[in-house]
């Protein structure tokens, strides 16, 4: 243990101008060590970088396959269901299809309402707008 009239220690703080008094030469820069660390660190962070890039890149072509499927699928089930609401009216109108009123109404707004609501609900997701 050192006294408190130590030089190095006066009181408990490190006396600097002791240490540099005793002939031990400071380093201007960073040993061989340290720099290989340090660029061993780059290189880490680089490829970290260059994961996440491909990462989301891959999550970006996904998106793309993903549009172009569901925005095909979702647009034909649309003009499927417009085609069977014109084709009870017409039916309906003609008298080929007896149906009352009420239930022919019913028919088409709820049904109408679902698929459109499905439409508008995936069109959002697939196709988000842009920040």
């Amino acid at each position: 243990m050192r006294k408190r009239s130590d030089p190095v220690t006066n009181g408990g703080l490190v006396d600097l101008t002791a240490v540099n008094a005793t002939g031990i030469a400071r380093q201007s820069g960073p040993d061989t060590q340290t720099e290989s660390e340090a660029d061993q660190l780059e290189q880490d962070r680089a490829r970290a970088d260059l994961v996440n890039l491909n990462l989301q890149n891959r999550s970006l072509f996904d998106d793309l396959e993903a549009r172009k499927k569901f925005a095909t699928r979702i647009f034909w089930l649309t003009v499927g269901w417009l085609i069977a609401v014109l084709v009870i009216v017409v039916w309906s109108g003609a008298g080929w299809l007896r149906l009352d009123t009420k239930i022919v109404l019913g028919l088409i707004g709820s049904g109408s309402v679902n698929v459109l609501t499905l439409f508008g609900s995936v069109t959002g997701y697939l196709f988000p707008k842009r920040k």
